[in-house]
């Protein structure tokens, strides 16, 4: 929470007090700090359960701290409400928070790393609808930054991006080719990878985010060019051969070794990114 005033407590010396009982003033901090100190005394096992012990004291309230010993002796012990006044008042900030002109609260939320972002954010705008509903006669608020809306945008220009790739990539394989078959097998390569590779997704729990869409459109690129180089080889051996289906069984071998070695170059290129 950003903007929640901080409240600190005050302890105000009375100097003639302190000069008549004879104390220093230097002394009381570290009286305060060794009666407000717990340490570390263990762990104790019992039933398998660990329980960890710490010895010490600590102060809970202004009237334990009102109350605390600061000089005794023969006639009479002092406290330290003797010799200061005690209150706990708000303490100054550089940081405060308006929200329509009238001062407020600012609450940031940030997700686990391993969350998806849309999906958390998602379930927070929907938990923050509904308490600001059940209590809009009390209080009022909205979001002002919203990091799933860019992630959705990016993610939604993304897909435009590879959208618009596989038309321009039809469009030039036709032109090219001069033929309408090629053109259907490469443009049908590429749905199909694509329902492939989200099922793959799906079953090994791989979000849905800009590092996973960008490297389907990285993978859909490959393939399109791929595809082309294999066509080209392969209507290059039906110029040559009688048999369709040997021409082209020997034009994509011809060029096994050539996209194979493209591939793994392009993988080993982008691996070390699982790493990261």
């Amino acid at each position: 929470l950003v903007g929640v005033p901080e409240k600190e407590l005050q302890i105000t010396v009375d100097p003639e007090k302190v000069i008549n009982l004879k104390i220093s003033p230097l002394d009381l901090p570290a009286l305060i700090t060794e009666a407000n100190k717990t340490i570390s005394a263990g762990t104790i096992m019992k039933n398998g359960q660990a329980t960890s012990l710490r010895l010490g004291s600590e102060l809970s309230g202004l009237q334990q701290m009102s109350e605390l010993v600061v000089k005794r002796d023969e006639a009479k012990s002092v406290q330290l409400q003797d010799i200061a006044s005690i209150k706990v008042e708000e303490a100054p900030s550089d940081l405060r928070t308006h929200f329509n002109g009238e001062s407020g609260l600012s609450l940031e939320i940030f997700k686990e790393a391993d969350a998806n972002t849309i999906e958390a954010f998602g379930n927070v705008k929907k938990v923050l609808k509904e308490y600001l509903e059940s209590n809009k006669n009390d209080l009022s608020g909205q979001i002002v930054y919203d990091q799933s809306k860019e992630i959705e945008d990016s993610l939604t220009s993304v897909m435009h991006d590879v959208i618009e790739g596989g038309v321009l990539s039809a469009v030039i394989i036709y032109v090219f080719m001069q033929a309408l078959a090629p053109t259907i097998i490469v443009n049908m390569a590429v749905p199909l990878s694509i329902v492939l590779t989200l099922i793959l997704m799906y079953f090994t729990n791989v979000s849905f985010n800009l590092m996973s869409i960008g490297g389907l459109a990285l993978g859909i690129g490959l393939l399109v060019d791929t595809s082309i180089i294999v066509l080209g080889n392969i209507y290059l051996f039906r110029a040559r051969m009688d048999d369709p289906v040997e021409a082209t069984i020997w034009g994509t071998k011809k060029m096994a070794n050539s996209v194979l070695s493209s591939t793994l170059t392009t993988i080993a290129v982008f691996f070390p990114l699982i790493f990261v």
